[in-house]
C-alpha cells in the first residue's frame, strides 16, 4: 500500500466519527495480511501507538477489532517493538483498578499475540516479558481481576511456549503462587487455578510434580476442608492426572481409594463431588493405565455400583413388573414411560453421576481388552439394566459404553477365526435380552434415544448376523414406525433403520421373513418415493436385499405369499430407474436394484421385463451410469430367469466391446466380466461377428502390464470357443499371439497363468482351422528354449504344455512325452532340456508315467550327475517330485532310497527332498485325497526325514516343510511322532519339530486343528530350548500360526509371550569377533532371531492384541529401537501399528521413547561413509519419522513436556524440520488420511 494509504489509516483513527475510526481498523487488519507488507521502524511504532489508541476506543467493536490487528502486527515487529507492544499490553491486564472493560480487551488482545508468535527469536522475547507480568499479576492477591485475567493469559501461555517457560525458570516461580489459589473463597478463581495449574504441571519435574500431588493429596486426605475446597481438590487431581498421564501414576495408590471414598461419603445433594471423583477415576484409567492394574477391580466396583445411583427416584417396582410380566403391549409400555418421566426433576443432578460412571465402564472396557472374559459378565447385565434409564443424556453414554463392550467382543470374534469362544459365547446367549431392551427403546419419544438402540442393534447384528431370526418380530414394529415418521428431522434416523433392516434380512431366510412381509413392505415403498436422495438410496439397498432374502436363487420357489410384494417394489424401483433428475447414489442403488429383481423375479416380471432391460440398456450408455451397469448386466446374464435378452443383446455386445477400449479400469473389467458371463449364457444366440470384435478388444488387452485384465481377457476368448467354435479361427489369429507373447513373460502367474492354460486348452477342443495340437506345442516348445526365456517363464510355458497335452488326449501324451524324452538326451542345449524336465513334471502331476520305466533313472542321473548345472539339477527335482505325485507305488521307494544314500552329498540330498516335497505338497493340498499315501508309505518317509534330519540348514529347512505336510496327510499318526522329538536330544531334530509346525497351519478348515489347538503350548515351547536354531524356529511358527489360525493361540499364548519377549533382546554371548588381519569383524548370530521375534510381536498385535499384555510389549518394542538398523526399521513399523492398537501405552512410554528417536535421528555417519551407508541412513531416518508422524496425531501428546520438547527441538528445527513436513504431507495424501494430527499439530509446543 502507498505510503498515502498507510497515513491516511492513521489520521482517521482520531477522528470524532467511529464509523471512520472503524474503516481505519479495518483497512489495517486488510494492510497487515499482505505478505508484501514490510514497515521500517518508524511505521512499526506508529502502528503499535494505533493499535493501543484503538484498544481505549469506547466502541467496543473497533476495540476488538484493534486485538485482532494486535495479532496480526507481531509478525511485522522488530525486537524493540515487540518488546514495547508486550509490555503495553501486559501493563494494561495487570493494572490494577482499571476499568473491567478495558482489561477485558486488553486480555484478549495479548492472548491474540500469543497465539500468532511462531518464530523463535520473538518466543524468547515474549516469554521474557509475558512471564513475570503473569507471575506478578497472580500475586497480586487483593486485586481478583487481575488475578483472574492473569491466570487466563497464563494457561495460553503455558499451553503455548510451557517449554521456554518452564526453561526460564518461571515455573518455579508461578508453583507457589497457585498451590494456595486453589482454597480461595472464589470459584472462578479456583476454576482458573486448576487449569493453569495442568498447563503447567506438564512441565514440571518430577520433584515439583511430587511436591504438588502430594500436597493436593494431602489436603484431601486430611479432610478438614470445606466442601467446595474438597471439590477444587478433587478436581485438581484429575487435571493433574489428565495433564501429566503415566507420570501421575506413582500417586494412584493414594489417589484412587480417596477417590471412591469422598463419592461414598458424598451426600446426596453433594452431586458435583461424586461426579469429579468418577471424572478423576475415569482419568486414572484412561492416562495410567498399567499403574492402574492393581486399582482396577475397585474402580469397576465403583462405577457399576454408581450406574445405577438415583436417589429420588426407586425402580424396584418397576423391576418387579418387568419380571412378572416382560411383554406389556406398547400402551402399557408408553403409560410407564409416562409415569417416570414424573419422577424427573430440573434441580436433580444425580445424572451426572451415573453419565460418569458409564464412562468410566467405558474407558475400562477400550483400555484393557485383555481383561474382557472378566470384565463382561459384570459390566454386561449393569449396562443392560439401564436401558431403562429415565435421563436422556446418561442414556446415550450408556448405548456408547454397551457399544463399546459389543465392539471388544466382536474384536474376540475376529481373533477366533469362527469360534464361539468366551465373551463372544456369553454374548451369543445374551443376545435376545440385548434385542428386547433395544427394541422397547426404540418405541421412546426421544430421537437421541432411538438413534442409540439402533446403533446398538447394528453392532449386534455386526457380531451375530443370525442373532435377530428368532426376534424379527419384536424389532420390526418400531422399525416402521421409525419409517413411517413424516416428521422433517426423520431422515437421519430412517437412514440408520434401513442399515439395520438391510443388515437383518441379509441374514435372515424367506421363511423368517414370510409372516412380515406385508408388514414391511408398505413402508419401504412408502420411503422409497421420499425426496431426501440418502434416504431413497439406502431404501432401495433394502428393497435388493428384500428380493435376495424372498428368493435367494433362481432354483428356489418364491412364497406365495410375497409375489403380491413383486410388482409394487418392482414399479418403485423402475420409476427410480427411469427418473433422470436423480443423485448419482440413487442411480446406482436403483441400477443394482433393478439387476436383482429381473434376476430373481424375471420370471414372476414376465412382460415388464423387456421394457426394464431396455432401460437398463439406455443407463449403459450413459456416461454417468455405466460403471453400474455394466455391473448390472453381469448379475442379469448370469440368471435363467431374467428372460430373453434378444432386443438388447446386440447393442449391449456393441457397448460393450466399445467400453473395452476405455481408459476407465473398473469399466473396462466390468465389460470384459459381463461379456465372458453373455458369452457363457448365451452364446450360441450371440452374433458371431459381434463377438469377433469383442475378441478382437479383448486380444489387445493380453499384456503383462495389467495380469488381472488380461486373465479375463483370455477367459472371455476361452468362452467365446466354447460356445460359438465357428468363431475358433478368427480367436486363434486375434489372441494366439499375444498369448504365446505372454507365455514367455516371467511376470506371468496365478490367475492369467491359469486362464491362459484353459484359453489353450479350449482352442484344442474347439479345433479351428489350422490350429492343431501340433502346432501350439511347437510354438510353445520354441517359447520355452529360448535363450530369453527365463526360469519362471520356462515353468510357466511347461505348465501350459502339460495343460494342453492333457486335454488332448492319452495320445498325445504319449508322443509329447517321447519327444521330450529324445530332449534330454540332447546335453548341447540346456535350456531344451530343462523345459523336458519341468514338462515332464508338470504332465506327472496328473498322468502316471511309471510306464515309461528308463525317464526315473535319467531323472536321477541328472540329480547326481557332477557336471550337470545346479538350474539343471534344480530342474530335475520339480520334475521327480510332479512325476512322482502320480505314480507313488513305482516313483517313492526308489526316491526315498535314493534321499538316504545321498547323506554325505548335501546338495543332492537337498535336491531330492525338495523332489519329495513337491509330492507332499501336491497330496496335502485342499481337494486332494490322503489315502493316496499308505500307512506303510508314510512311515517309509518319515523314517528317512527323521534320518535326515542332521543335515545342513537347507536340508533342515526342507525336511520340516516334509514334515509339516505330512502331517497335513495324516494328522494324528504325524503329530503324535513330532510330540515325542520335541525332547530329542538332538537340537536339529528339535528345530525340524519347531519349523514344521509353519507348514502345519493352512488357511482353511482342516481336521488337524482339533490336534494342534491342545499341542500349542508343547510345538511352540521350543523358545525357551537353549539353541538358537530352535528358537528362531520357534518363533517364525508362532508368527505363522497367529497369522493364519489366531484362534488356535487362545489360552496358549500367555506363557509363551515372555519367552518370545526374551528373544528381542539383545545376546552379548550370540557375537563373534572375525579376526581380518587389518580390521576385525563383529557377527551377531542372534540377530536374525532378533528380528523374527520382532515380526511375530507385530503379527500378534494385528491378530492377538486381546491376548497381550501391552505395557510389556511396548516395553519390549522400546528396547528394539535402540538396536541396529536391521531391528530399527521393523520397529519402527511396529511403533507405528501400536500407535492405534495399544495408544494409551505408548502415550504413557513417550518418555521413554523420545531417547531411542532422538538418537536415530541424530546419529552422524562418518566421514569417509559410501554411498550405500547414505541411503541407508535416510531410510531409516525416514522410517523414524513416519513414527514420529503417528505418534504426534495422538492429541494427548500436547501433555507430554518431553514429547513437546522432543519436537520443538529436534524434529521442529534444522536439516529435520522439511523431512518430517515430507513424512506428513505423504501421509496426508494417502486415501485412508484423517485430520487426527490437526489436533496435535495445533496443541503443539513451538517454543
Amino acid at each position: 500500500m502507498a505510503a498515502f494509504g498507510l497515513q491516511s489509516i492513521l489520521e482517521r483513527v482520531s477522528s470524532h466519527d467511529k464509523d471512520f475510526r472503524y474503516m481505519a481498523g479495518n483497512d489495517l487488519k486488510a494492510l497487515l495480511k499482505r505478505p508484501d507488507f514490510r514497515p521500517d521502524q518508524d511505521t512499526q511504532r506508529k502502528l503499535v501507538a494505533m493499535v493501543h489508541k484503538q484498544l481505549d476506543d469506547a466502541d467496543g467493536d473497533i476495540a476488538l477489532m484493534a486485538a485482532e490487528n494486535g495479532g496480526l502486527l507481531v509478525g511485522s515487529l522488530d525486537e524493540v517493538q515487540l518488546r514495547s507492544l508486550l509490555q503495553q499490553l501486559c501493563e494494561r491486564c495487570t493494572r490494577a483498578g482499571k476499568k473491567v472493560e478495558r482489561r477485558d480487551i486488553a486480555t484478549i488482545a495479548l492472548k491474540t499475540v500469543l497465539e500468532q508468535i511462531s518464530a523463535d527469536a520473538q518466543v524468547s522475547i515474549l516469554v521474557d516479558v509475558v512471564a513475570p507480568s503473569m507471575v506478578k499479576g497472580i500475586g497480586a492477591k487483593d486485586a481478583f481481576e487481575v488475578v483472574n485475567e492473569s491466570l487466563d493469559i497464563a494457561v495460553t501461555l503455558l499451553e503455548r511456549f510451557g517449554s521456554s517457560v518452564s526453561a526460564k525458570g518461571y515455573n518455579q516461580q508461578l508453583l507457589p503462587l497457585l498451590l494456595p489459589l486453589l482454597s480461595d473463597h472464589r470459584m472462578a478463581l479456583r476454576k482458573r487455578t486448576i487449569a493453569c495449574l495442568a498447563a503447567l504441571a506438564v512441565f514440571l519435574d518430577s520433584k515439583d510434580l511430587e511436591t504438588t500431588a502430594q500436597q493436593v493429596l494431602q489436603q484431601l486426605d486430611a479432610r478438614s476442608c470445606k466442601p467446595e475446597i474438597s471439590r477444587t481438590y478433587m478436581q485438581t487431581v484429575a487435571a493433574l492426572s489428565r495433564a501429566v498421564g503415566h507420570r501421575f501414576g506413582p500417586y494412584l495408590p493414594t489417589a484412587v481409594p480417596l477417590a471412591i471414598s469422598y463419592c461414598n461419603d458424598a451426600t446426596d445433594d453433594d452431586v458435583e463431588l461424586q461426579e469429579y471423583c468418577l471424572q478423576a477415576l475415569e482419568s486414572f484409567v484412561q492416562r495410567s493405565p498399567h499403574d492402574m492394574r492393581a486399582s482396577l477391580e475397585a474402580v469397576a466396583d465403583a462405577a457399576l455400583q454408581y450406574l445405577s445411583h438415583d436417589p429420588n427416584y426407586d425402580d424396584a417396582d418397576d423391576m418387579d413388573a418387568q419380571s412378572a410380566g416382560g411383554d406389556e403391549d406398547d400402551d402399557d409400555a408408553d403409560e410407564e414411560l409416562s409415569e417416570q418421566e414424573e419422577y424427573s426433576d430440573d434441580d436433580d443432578g444425580s445424572w451426572k453421576v451415573r453419565r460418569a460412571a458409564a464412562r468410566i465402564l467405558a474407558a475400562i472396557i477400550a483400555t484393557f481388552p485383555d481383561l474382557l472374559p472378566s470384565i463382561y459378565p459384570k459390566v454386561f447385565p449393569a449396562l443392560l439394566a439401564r436401558f431403562r434409564e429415565r435421563e436422556e443424556t446418561v442414556k446415550g453414554d450408556v448405548f456408547a459404553t454397551f457399544i463399546t463392550l459389543l465392539e471388544q467382543v466382536g474384536r474376540v470374534a475376529k481373533y477366533s477365526g469362527g469360534r464361539k469362544l468366551g465373551p463372544l459365547t456369553l454374548l451369543g446367549n445374551d443376545a435376545p435380552a440385548v434385542i428386547k431392551a433395544a427394541a422397547q427403546q426404540l418405541g421412546d419419544r426421544s430421537v437421541k434415544t432411538r438413534t442409540g438402540a439402533l446403533q446398538v442393534l447394528q453392532e449386534l447384528v455386526a457380531i451375530l448376523p443370525d442373532s435377530m431370526q428368532a426376534h424379527i418380530a419384536a424389532v420390526l414394529p418400531p422399525l416402521v414406525a421409525i419409517l413411517n415418521d413424516k416428521s422433517s428431522t426423520a431422515s437421519t434416523m430412517k437412514i440408520q433403520a434401513l442399515v439395520l433392516l438391510r443388515v437383518i434380512l441379509a441374514a435372515s431366510f424367506a421363511q423368517t421373513l414370510e409372516p412380515h412381509i406385508r408388514t414391511l413392505s408398505k413402508p419401504l415403498l412408502d420411503v422409497l418415493q421420499e425426496r431426501y436422495y440418502k434416504v431413497v438410496a439406502e431404501a432401495l439397498r433394502v428393497a435388493e436385499e428384500l428380493i435376495r432374502t424372498m428368493r435367494p436363487s433362481a432354483e428356489q420357489n418364491l412364497p406365495a405369499c410375497m409375489q403380491e410384494v413383486v410388482e409394487p417394489l418392482h414399479a418403485a424401483v423402475g420409476a427410480r430407474l427411469a427418473a433422470s433428475d436423480q443423485d448419482l447414489e440413487v442411480k446406482d442403488a436403483a441400477i443394482s436394484c433393478t439387476a436383482a429383481s429381473l434376476a430373481l423375479l424375471g420370471d414372476v416380471l414376465g412382460s415388464q421385463v423387456p421394457s426394464t432391460q431396455q432401460v437398463l440398456l439406455e443407463r449403459t450408455r450413459n456416461e454417468i451410469t455405466r460403471v453400474a451397469a455394466v455391473r448390472a448386466w453381469a448379475v442379469v446374464a448370469a440368471s435363467p430367469l431374467s428372460g430373453d435378452l434378444g432386443a438388447v443383446l446386440a447393442p449391449l455386445t456393441q457397448e460393450l466391446t466399445s467400453y473395452m477400449r476405455k481408459a476407465n479400469r473398473v469399466l473396462r473389467t466390468g465389460s470384459v466380466t459381463t461379456l465372458e458371463v453373455l458369452v457363457a449364457t448365451r452364446g450360441a444366440a450371440m452374433d458371431a461377428g459381434l463377438l469377433e470384435a469383442a475378441v478382437a478388444e479383448a486380444a489387445a488387452l493380453v499384456s503383462d502390464t495389467d495380469l488381472t485384465v488380461t486373465a479375463l481377457s483370455l477367459q472371455l476368448a476361452a468362452a467365446v470357443l466354447q460356445h460359438q467354435p465357428k468363431a475358433g479361427p478368427s480367436v486363434a489369429v486375434k489372441v494366439l499371439p499375444a498369448g504365446m507373447a505372454l507365455v514367455a513373460s516371467p511376470l506371468l502367474q496365478a490367475a492369467a497363468l491359469r486362464a491362459l492354460q484353459g484359453f489353450f486348452v479350449a482352442l484344442i477342443d474347439c479345433k479351428p482351422a489350422k490350429v492343431t495340437y501340433k502346432q501350439l506345442l511347437t510354438f510353445l516348445l520354441e517359447a520355452g528354449r529360448d535363450p530369453s526365456t527365463g526360469k519362471a517363464a520356462q515353468l510357466s510355458v511347461a505348465q501350459c504344455i502339460a495343460a494342453l497335452c492333457v486335454a488332448a488326449g492319452d495320445k498325445q501324451v504319449t508322443s509329447t512325452v517321447t519327444t521330450l524324452l529324445k530332449t534330454l538326451g540332447d546335453a548341447s542345449d540346456e535350456a531344451a532340456q530343462r523345459l523336458a524336465l519341468l514338462t515332464l513334471g508338470e504332465i506327472g502331476r496328473s498322468t502316471d508315467l511309471s510306464s515309461y520305466s528308463n525317464l526315473q533313472s535319467i531323472i536321477l542321473s541328472t540329480l547326481q550327475e557332477d557336471g550337470k548345472s545346479e538350474e539343471l539339477k534344480g530342474a530335475a527335482s520339480v520334475a521327480l517330485g510332479g512325476l512322482t505325485t502320480s505314480a507313488l507305488p513305482q516313483y517313492l521307494s526308489p526316491l526315498l532310497q535314493a534321499a538316504s544314500q545321498q547323506a554325505r552329498q548335501p546338495k543332492v540330498q537337498f535336491l531330492l527332498l525338495a523332489a519329495l516335497n513337491e509330492a507332499l505338497t501336491s497330496l496335502a493340498a485342499p481337494g486332494a485325497d490322503p489315502t493316496t499315501l499308505s500307512a506303510a508309505q508314510r512311515d517309509e518317509v518319515l523314517a528317512v526325514l527323521v534320518s535326515s534330519v542332521e543335515g545342513e540348514d537347507d536340508v533342515r529347512g526342507v525336511v520340516a516343510e516334509c514334515l509339516g505336510h505330512c502331517a497335513l496327510i495324516a494328522p494324528e499318526p504325524v503329530v503324535k511322532l513330532l510330540l515325542s522329538r520335541l525332547s530329542d536330544p538332538s537340537p536339529a531334530m528339535r528345530a525340524a519339530v519347531a519349523a514344521a509346525v509353519r507348514c502345519m497351519v493352512v488357511e482353511q478348515e482342516h481336521s488337524i486343528d482339533a490336534l494342534l489347538k491342545p499341542s500349542m503350548p508343547q510345538l511352540l515351547g521350543g523358545l525357551a530350548d537353549s539353541d538358537r536354531h530352535v528358537r528362531r524356529a520357534a518363533v517364525q511358527s508362532l508368527s505363522a500360526v497367529a497369522h493364519h489360525k489366531p484362534a488356535l493361540l487362545e489360552g496358549a499364548l500367555q506363557p509363551l509371550l515372555p519367552l518370545l519377549y526374551k528373544q528381542t533382546v539383545l545376546d552379548e554371548s550370540l557375537i563373534r569377533v572375525v579376526d581380518l588381519g587389518p580390521f576385525k569383524h563383529k557377527i551377531d548370530d542372534g540377530l536374525e532371531l532378533r528380528k523374527a521375534a520382532f515380526e511375530a510381536m507385530d503379527v500378534l498385535l494385528d491378530a492377538a492384541a486381546h491376548q497381550l499384555d501391552l505395557p510389556r510389549f511396548i516395553d519390549h518394542l522400546i528396547g528394539g529401537l535402540q538396536d541396529i538398523y536391521d531391528v530399527k526399521l521393523p520397529c519402527h513399523l511396529l511403533l507405528v501399528k501400536a500407535t492405534t492398537a495399544a495408544r494409551p501405552y505408548v502415550v504413557t512410554a513417550l518418555d521413554r521413547l523420545v531417547g531411542p528417536l532422538t538418537a536415530t535421528l541424530n546419529e552422524k555417519l562418518k566421514s569417509d561413509a559410501v554411498k550405500q551407508e547414505v541411503d541407508r541412513n535416510e531410510d531409516m531416518v525416514r522410517s523414524c519419522l513416519r513414527a514420529v508422524d503417528a505418534i504426534s496425531c495422538i492429541p494427548e501428546t500436547a501433555n507430554v513436556a518431553e514429547w513437546k520438547r522432543f519436537m520443538a527441538a529436534t524434529v521442529g528445527a534444522g536439516p529435520l524440520k522439511p523431512k518430517f513436513e515430507a513424512v506428513v504431507r505423504e501421509r496426508a495424501e494417502l486415501p485412508s488420511a484423517t485430520g487426527a494430527s490437526s489436533g496435535a499439530a495445533t496443541a503443539m509446543d513451538l517454543s
